[in-house]
């Protein structure tokens, strides 16, 4: 009798999750043959697949767009550390999981077992978990993630010299906007805008209104010279559209870069920004770094942007400092008692474009 009892209480379980589970099923927006997070995210970190699925305005699942955000806020401050990149993900998931877990614990105080069966069953939904959750290796990867405050740490920590990036993009900002006669002035290049960037430095140490903010909160009494910022930017040249977009917004009372390097931008906060972002990185695009090169194409540090209409933003205005940004991008540099060894000329004209 009992033996029955137990095989009709197993058959009625098996009914009920095949039921459960084609309402699962239904409530799927994953495209069936459509790209897996595995495929663009997880991995492999694909900046344009995440960018158009952040874009996307067709449903997501739990936490999907969370996720791919907090990917995208680790790559642009450190483009080649992988490991970085995915676990910012992880974190960012697990922490979506547990908001929900607290909401059905709330929902059912008599029962923390329940609770937990229901937010595991009907919370996320099974996009989650099939599409993010097990491919990025479960439970047991999240155990060895590092916490998020070492996440936050190591984010602040590789975003060190983020702000010679954005010097040096200001800089060709300028040069985009004011040194087009090539008569005069070069086509714009790294080499040229870190002699720039390392007399603006020096520019800084007196009036720290001529440099960006986050490198006016960084300066010292030490000389940077023009190879050293040269080299500091290139770390971050791949991701330099995106970060120099994000220095431009503005968000309560400071710019999204600023909550991006202390490790604190999150989609539910700033992903109402996204748009925007975007659109002024695809203008940093199309009228800073494509023209730096003479043949039009596809590079590196643009090529993962989208085709979307750019957004046009206001350029540097460098004071008093505009000549000294002229000469470093002058064809032929006037000798000057005022200007570093690196400003000093003259030089013969140059062709080519060291951006990367």
């Amino acid at each position: 009798m009992i033996r029955r009892v137990e095989k009709s209480a197993a058959r009625q379980v098996a009914e009920r999750w095949v039921e459960l589970n084609a309402q699962l099923e239904a409530a799927s927006v994953l495209t069936p043959g459509g790209p897996r997070l595995a495929d663009y995210a997880l991995g492999e970190f694909r900046p344009r697949a995440v960018l158009q699925r952040l874009l996307d305005l067709k449903p997501s699942y739990f936490a999907q767009k969370d996720i791919l955000f907090a990917g995208l806020c680790a790559w642009i401050v450190c483009p080649r550390d992988t490991n970085l990149v995915q676990e910012a993900m992880i974190l960012a998931g697990a922490a979506c999981l547990a908001s929900a877990e607290r909401e059905y614990q709330k929902a059912f105080p008599q029962s923390p077992m329940l609770a937990d069966i229901v937010t595991r069953l009907n919370g996320p939904g099974i996009d989650f978990y099939r599409d993010f959750y097990y491919p990025a290796g479960g439970l047991q990867r999240i155990l060895v993630a590092r916490s998020p405050a070492t996440l936050k740490n190591d984010i602040q920590s590789a975003s060190q010299w983020i702000e010679l990036s954005v010097e040096m993009t200001r800089v060709c900002h300028f040069h985009a906007d004011k040194l087009e006669n090539r008569s005069k002035f070069l086509r714009a290049s790294y080499a040229s805008a870190g002699s720039a960037v390392s007399y603006l430095i020096g520019e800084g140490k007196r009036d720290k209104m001529v440099i960006n903010s986050l490198l006016a909160s960084r300066i010292t009494n030490k000389t940077v010279d023009a190879l050293n910022c040269q080299k500091r930017a290139n770390e971050f040249s791949q991701s330099a559209a995106l970060i120099y977009a994000a220095y431009s917004i503005t968000y309560a009372s400071e710019n999204l870069l600023n909550v991006i390097c202390r490790g604190e931008a999150s989609y539910q906060k700033h992903g109402h920004l996204i748009a925007e972002w975007a659109r002024r990185a695809a203008y940093v695009a199309e009228h800073i770094i494509s023209p730096m090169y003479k043949r039009a194409g596809k590079f590196q540090q643009i090529e993962y942007l989208l085709d979307i209409p750019p957004l046009a933003f206001t350029g540097p205005d460098y004071g008093e400092a505009t000549e000294g940004v002229k000469r470093a991008f002058a064809v032929m540099r006037p000798r000057s008692s005022n200007l570093p060894d690196d400003l000093q000329g003259p030089r013969k004209p140059k062709r080519k474009v060291c951006w990367s």
